[in-house]
């Protein structure tokens, strides 16, 4: 369809809407976080209180949502501060592509790879590093520092590792509570070992990303 058949159809259904307050009217849009578009289906609803709005994703963060709902309680809800992390460790989270997380992932990574702003005697801040650990090459993972080609199968072992070796330096019990006994490869333990020294010389400013099609256990370790 044109975008000018389009515009006529709504043209011409205006008034019906109108009339049935909505009734009938539906929008089908993927899952987002922007005030602007929550914004804007409220300013709709308060003209068309009978219309419906649908949020529908191919692969959904259910698991995220449900281990943020066990950790916290419910009505909590994780927001990822990219562009303030210094340190992010990615296991299967495609974050900068398929993988939504945010409306402004990409841009907001790159805010920390930005020193062409810096003037005068302005000395540049420090650059961030990615670390990624995935299956398949994705635009995440071509964005990476540091890139561990793993199998899905090894993901959730190694997200295990990445918690087991971050409790010991911090001393967090209720983290290595949550860990298990499962095993990872010499390779696998030596390149999360870096990971984690990068992750905990920048405390408070790292971030740990899964994927969302690991499960519940997973989300809840990162």
């Amino acid at each position: 369809i044109e975008a000018d058949e389009f515009w006529s159809f709504v043209s011409e259904k205006k008034k019906e809407w109108a009339g049935s307050k909505g009734n009938g009217l539906a929008f089908l849009h993927g899952a987002s976080t922007s005030p602007t578009r929550a914004r804007v289906a409220d300013l709709i609803y308060q003209q068309l209180p009978e219309v419906s709005f649908y949020e529908y994703e191919a692969v959904d963060n259910k698991s995220l949502k449900n281990a943020t709902i066990s950790l916290f309680g419910k009505e909590n809800h994780v927001r990822y501060q990219i562009d303030k992390a210094h340190r992010i460790l990615s296991i299967g989270s495609d974050f900068m592509g398929v993988d939504r997380v945010s409306d402004s992932a990409a841009s907001d990574f790159s805010m920390g790879r930005k020193v062409d702003h810096i003037e005068g005697e302005e000395k540049p801040g420090p650059m961030n590093r990615l670390y990624v650990a995935e299956h398949q090459y994705t635009v995440t993972g071509g964005m990476a520092d540091h890139r561990l080609p793993v199998k899905v199968s090894e993901q959730s072992a190694l997200v295990n590792e990445v918690a087991k070796q971050v409790a010991e330096l911090t001393g967090d019990a209720r983290l290595k509570s949550l860990t298990g006994e499962r095993q990872v490869s010499d390779a696998i333990k030596t390149w999360t070992e870096g990971a984690v020294k990068g992750l905990y010389e920048n405390k408070g400013k790292s971030l740990v990303l899964a994927g969302n099609r690991q499960d519940e256990e997973v989300h809840a370790l990162c």
